[in-house]
C-alpha cells in the first residue's frame, strides 16, 4: 500500500480576495485554484477555501497550514500549530519554487506592489534589493480591476476582463497618458476621461 502524500497548505488574505494553494513534501504544486474574492468578509472565504482542500484532500495528510497577508499575524494565537509568514518572505520563496532561475520579481497586489531583485549566492538564493510601494503608490491592482469592470461588461468574469486588458495593451501603439504614481489622481484622470 502506498503511504499518503504529506501535503503543506498556504492561504495569503488579500485585500481583496483569498488565494491558496497546496504542495507536496518535494515542493510541487498539487492544487491551486482561482482566488475566491472575499467582499471584505475574509473568514467565510477562508471557510470555503478550506473546505474545497478538504474535499479534495485527506485531513490526515496535511501536515502544516501557512498564513500570510493582511491580519495573518494573529492565526498562530487563535489557531495552535499554524504558520504565518510575511509577504516580503513567501513572494520571493513562491517565485523560486514556480521558476528556479528567477531573478527579477514584480508583485502588484490590490493594496500592495512589491519589486525583488535575487541572486544565487554560494548556493542560497539572496534577496539583494527589496522595494515595496509607498502608501500613494498603493492600491495598483484595485485601480486595474476597477478600471476594467467599467470599460468591459459586467457579465464578463475577472479573468475574462484582465485577458481583454492585457490582450488591448499589447496591442496598443500608444503609451499611457496616466503617468501619475498616486493612485488616486490616476483613477481620477480615469475617470474624467471615460466619462468624455
Amino acid at each position: 500500500m502506498e503511504k499518503p502524500e504529506d501535503l503543506f497548505v498556504g492561504f495569503d488574505i488579500g485585500s481583496d480576495s483569498i488565494h491558496y494553494s497546496v504542495l507536496n513534501s518535494n515542493k510541487n504544486i498539487v492544487y491551486s485554484p482561482k482566488p475566491i474574492p472575499h467582499l471584505a468578509d475574509p473568514v467565510q472565504a477562508l471557510k470555503q477555501a478550506w473546505k474545497n482542500i478538504t474535499t479534495k484532500f485527506n485531513l490526515e495528510d496535511i501536515k502544516n497550514t501557512a498564513f500570510t497577508g493582511s491580519g495573518s499575524e494573529s492565526f498562530p494565537e487563535i489557531m495552535p500549530g499554524v504558520t504565518q509568514e510575511y509577504d516580503s518572505v513567501t513572494i520571493p520563496k513562491g517565485a523560486k519554487i514556480i521558476e528556479p532561475d528567477t531573478e527579477y520579481i514584480f508583485h502588484m497586489g490590490a493594496k500592495d506592489a512589491y519589486f525583488f531583485s535575487l541572486a544565487n549566492i554560494n548556493g542560497m538564493s539572496i534577496i539583494t534589493e527589496a522595494r515595496p510601494s509607498s502608501k500613494c503608490g498603493g492600491g495598483s491592482g484595485t485601480l486595474i480591476a476597477k478600471q476594467c469592470n467599467r470599460l468591459l461588461e459586467s457579465e464578463v468574469s475577472q479573468e475574462e476582463i484582465f485577458t481583454k486588458a492585457e490582450e488591448m495593451a499589447r496591442n496598443s501603439e500608444n503609451p499611457s497618458k496616466f503617468l501619475a504614481r498616486c493612485g488616486i489622481v490616476i483613477q481620477s484622470d480615469l475617470i474624467h476621461k471615460q466619462n468624455e
